[in-house]
């Protein structure tokens, strides 16, 4: 699972080389994305847009099989 923070771990190049990285483990991993969202002492940034979620499950299933978006 990845907890997708803007401007923290929502690098689409980053988000290919892990993939990547899983899929020459096994492609059928099942592969879960995580929508941030602020709360308490981490308040900031802002909450991940569902439009960076969507790029980033598309550029997931270039490489694995399985990908569930989370929290949208």
């Amino acid at each position: 699972t990845t907890l997708v923070i803007p401007g923290f771990s929502d690098d689409e190049e980053e988000m290919k080389a892990l993939t990547l990285w899983l899929a020459g483990l096994d492609p059928e991993i099942p592969y879960h994305q995580s929508r941030y969202f602020p709360h308490y002492k981490m308040a900031y940034p802002p909450p991940t847009p569902l439009a960076a979620m969507s790029k980033l499950k598309s550029i997931a299933e270039q490489n694995l099989s399985t990908v569930i978006l989370g929290n949208v």
